[in-house]
């Protein structure tokens, strides 16, 4: 029985994951021009059951699909950094040399153009070099492979010309290759050209090759994050600037490469809706998971589990919860845990100030008190905005709503202990040493637990805590004196337990809890 081919929007025939595997090995076992050319034609191949690509003069070949009324020129090379502006334009002058071949013959112009080489490639529709074939004084009769030579007019034209900013392809291990005839049917179609939606799916691709392609200068992860979704979310501020290789937003200069920033924003759509900003805005905390990231044990916390957590509070502490409590997510990422609610008195804080900027940016919390803080920094609250100080001291009801890293501090490493050395030592960290709290101490999310629990017994107030978290410190050897102390002044109220691969790019090996705890004053 055969199974069924998956057909893409545009109509080209899926690739699976062993067929994009056998083309990237494929591609890396090329030594010569012709072996990078017979595995472009492979793909198409592949992805067309009607493709025929015939051997027209000079050029690599002319792809043509009766299907998908498709004709188009190939052009390939076996090393050219096509990433490079000078060396992309002077393979397309060696097209333009093609394209008036076809035009003195009488025949029909290919609509569609498939430049590559081993590494990357791009599409481009062939309007876009009609006007080269115009350009007066041009000697037609050299060789098209060295017409770049000898037409320095036409190359100089070519370098500045705005129409021209194919996005490029560049293949690794992830690359699925369907998307390369993706294109080449989406240009060959009558009308505008359809732009890549950014996606929740597909935002950490996009991103990273954002990252490897358009940015040429060194910022942390935080700080591209915060540009790569400003870019997206606030283009009237951050914008590329007008002539320098540079991105301005309004507080400082990026280097840049503006040719592959024109490229990207001419294949990736960076107009979204309010929604679809806000979904991108949510998945920042995926784009963070880096090594930085990874080794503070943080992790983005799904809508579909923060919504259950709201229902789980309203239904233990009352349906006015977000009224009767002053809420703070010490720990808040990009604020996704209070993003969708309305409260009277919220407080949302982050050690990483990027992230408070994506919040401002993106409007995410616009109501709430948002600061940046390091609650694991300090054994009170002494560097926290007054307002909320005065909530503690005023015996106001606090509710600390938190999702907070999972990192272990211990050399070595499992699946089920996330083991990053060195990560908790910090104030609160060295104080649980001093209580006796023995190797729960190395746990991130139980020095958060063990802060509010200080924050508690200094003020006395009635604190309520809903807490992402693993649930090791209810029933792990290490947690008998965290434990005892910590049962002592809060009382379980409620709870639930789901797979660790809910969250993204974690293993399932471990569980994750939610539970609901009221401080017993």
């Amino acid at each position: 029985m055969k199974t069924k081919k998956k057909i893409s929007e545009q109509g080209a025939i899926v690739l699976s994951k062993k067929q994009n595997a056998d083309i990237l090995a494929g591609f890396k076992l090329t030594v010569k021009e012709e072996d990078v050319a017979h595995v472009y034609r492979k793909i198409c191949e592949l992805c067309m059951d009607d493709a025929i690509i015939q051997k027209v003069g000079a050029t690599d070949g002319l792809l043509k699909s009766a299907k998908n009324n498709l004709v188009g020129l190939m052009e390939f090379k076996y090393e050219e950094d096509i990433r490079d502006r000078k060396t992309l334009c002077k393979l397309l002058i060696q097209v333009v040399y093609y394209l008036h071949h076809f035009e003195g013959c009488g025949e029909k112009l290919p609509k569609v153009l498939l430049v590559g080489d081993k590494d990357e490639c791009f599409v481009l529709v062939s309007n876009a070099l009609a006007p080269y074939l115009e350009m007066k004084d041009i000697d037609w009769t050299i060789s098209p492979s060295t017409a770049h030579t000898k037409n320095r007019a036409m190359l100089e034209a070519m370098l500045a010309d705005p129409d021209i900013h194919p996005f490029i392809f560049t293949f690794d291990s992830k690359f699925d290759f369907t998307s390369i005839v993706d294109k080449l049917l989406d240009l060959n179609k009558n009308g505008p050209v359809k732009l890549v939606q950014i996606t929740t799916k597909n935002v950490q691709r996009i991103f990273a090759y954002f990252t490897e392609h358009v940015l040429k200068q060194d910022l942390t992860t935080n700080e591209q994050v915060e540009l790569f979704v400003n870019l997206l979310i606030d283009p009237d501020t951050y914008c590329l600037h007008p002539k320098k290789n540079l991105i301005l937003t309004g507080k400082a200069e990026i280097k840049c490469d503006r040719d592959q920033f024109n490229s990207f924003f001419s294949h990736f759509n960076p107009n979204c809706t309010r929604a679809e900003k806000d979904n991108i805005v949510r998945v920042c905390d995926q784009l963070l998971e880096d090594e930085t990231r990874r080794r503070k044990g943080a992790f983005f916390t799904p809508t579909i589990w923060v919504d259950e957590a709201h229902k789980m509070i309203e239904e233990k502490f009352g349906k006015d919860w977000k009224k009767d409590y002053v809420v703070w997510d010490c720990a808040s990422g990009t604020g996704n845990l209070t993003a969708d609610y309305k409260f009277k008195e919220l407080y949302v804080s982050t050690i990483d100030k990027e992230e408070i900027n994506i919040q401002i940016s993106s409007n995410t919390n616009s109501s709430a008190n948002r600061f940046t803080y390091d609650f694991l920094g300090e054994e009170g609250i002494d560097s926290v905005p007054p307002v909320l100080q005065q909530a503690f001291e005023n015996g106001k009801k606090v509710l600390f709503l938190i999702n907070p890293p999972y990192a272990t501090a211990k050399n070595g490493s499992t699946a089920a202990d996330d083991s990053k050395a060195g990560v908790s030592k910090n104030t609160i960290g060295n104080r649980m040493v001093d209580d006796g709290m023995g190797n729960s101490a190395q746990q991130l999310y139980a020095q958060f637990m063990y802060k509010i629990l200080m924050l508690q017994a200094q003020y006395g107030n009635n604190v309520a805590m809903a807490l992402f978290s693993k649930p090791t410190f209810l029933t792990g050897e290490h947690f008998v004196e965290f434990r005892k102390t910590f049962l002592e002044k809060f009382e379980y109220k409620y709870g639930m337990i789901f797979q660790a691969s809910e969250f993204a790019d974690v293993s399932a090996a471990w569980p994750i809890s939610f539970t609901l705890w009221q401080s017993s004053v």
